[in-house]
């Protein structure tokens, strides 16, 4: 076997960052041209919001007034 062939690559922060930069490329082209075939708007939510808001919609069953 050539030990060229055999020997792992080593993959550096660089390799890393660039692949990340990529993926990220990726997945925001794939969202903004869906949304502009789609007509749809980006929105956020909150994470947390004060208890009794009737925000949340106590789907597990374990929020009891």
């Amino acid at each position: 076997m050539d030990p060229e062939t055999t020997r792992p690559k080593i993959i550096t922060t660089s390799d890393i960052l660039k692949t990340e930069e990529k993926i990220f490329f990726i997945k925001e082209r794939f969202r903004a041209r869906l949304c502009a075939n789609l007509n749809l708007v980006n929105v956020s939510a909150p994470i947390a919001v004060p208890d009794g808001t009737g925000i949340n919609d106590d789907l597990n069953g374990v929020e009891k007034l």
